[in-house]
């Protein structure tokens, strides 16, 4: 399911925002329907947590459209899958910053406080594929990940990247140029009230429909719900050290 996904698009054009995560969402979810589709996964974002731009509002909504529409009467299991960011995707900040780097600088960061959760293109292709395996009518299912802060991704990338470009990385400096419009300095995954929803199995989290289980449709099992009710947010769990990033993005083969 294709999204107007970036922060500022959404923020300069709210209706075409409105028009494709909301309109175009309710016209996947009826054409499932009337073709008899058996699974509906549809892909948002830890944007849509206690959303505070168009970009969040709109997947807030498209999720309410999707997980809500079990309490029709479709055999079709519809669930979501929230991500963090997604390293070296188109428009995330990994190609920009190797693009700058290249060029000698500077490397531009929005925030020196700004953290984010994040996954790899493996990982979010194998949490869509996980959650086809073991959908439950209107859940949504988030992968435990781990975060960092954008400033020592940033760094990194500056210490292994500038050599290769021919660049000497200690004359590469980071422009503070502040935040963007819509934009979060943290970013959660789930919030203090949707916890009260929500299981943990060893690789994620899913959390049950609220409206769904006041219906005795979908309810948490209780044998299995966290008791311990807090966000899930890049603000207050470890950030990776450096030299793990490091690590991380060889692994990835993305340095």
């Amino acid at each position: 399911m294709a999204a107007l996904k970036h922060v500022p698009a959404c923020e300069y054009n709210p209706f075409e925002a409105v028009s494709t995560n909301v309109v175009g969402t309710q016209n996947l979810v009826e054409a499932a329907i009337d073709r008899g589709v058996k699974i509906f996964v549809a892909i948002s974002t830890d944007k849509a947590v206690n959303p505070i731009n168009t970009l969040g509002a709109t997947k807030l909504l498209s999720e309410k459209l999707v997980t809500n529409a079990p309490s029709g009467f479709s055999p079709c299991k519809f669930c979501c899958v929230r991500f963090g960011n997604v390293l070296n995707s188109v428009g995330s900040v990994m190609p920009i910053f190797r693009k700058q780097i290249a060029d000698g600088g500077p490397v531009t960061i929005t925030s020196k406080e700004m953290t984010r959760f994040f996954m790899s293109m493996e990982d979010a292709v194998k949490l869509v594929l996980k959650t086809v395996e073991v959908a439950e009518n209107g859940a949504t299912y988030i992968l435990k990940m781990k975060a960092l802060k954008i400033t020592d991704l940033a760094e990194v990338m500056i210490e292994e990247l500038a050599p290769k470009c021919g660049r000497d990385p200690k004359k590469i400096k980071l422009e503070n140029i502040g935040v963007r419009p819509g934009e979060k300095i943290h970013e959660a995954l789930m919030t203090e009230e949707e916890a009260g929803y929500m299981v943990e199995k060893e690789d994620m989290l899913i959390m049950y429909n609220s409206i769904l289980a006041c219906y005795g449709k979908g309810k948490v099992p209780e044998n299995e719900r966290v008791k311990d009710h807090k966000d899930y947010n890049s603000r207050n769990v470890p950030l990776l050290k450096k030299e793990e990033i490091r690590k991380l993005l060889y692994e990835k083969e993305i340095i």
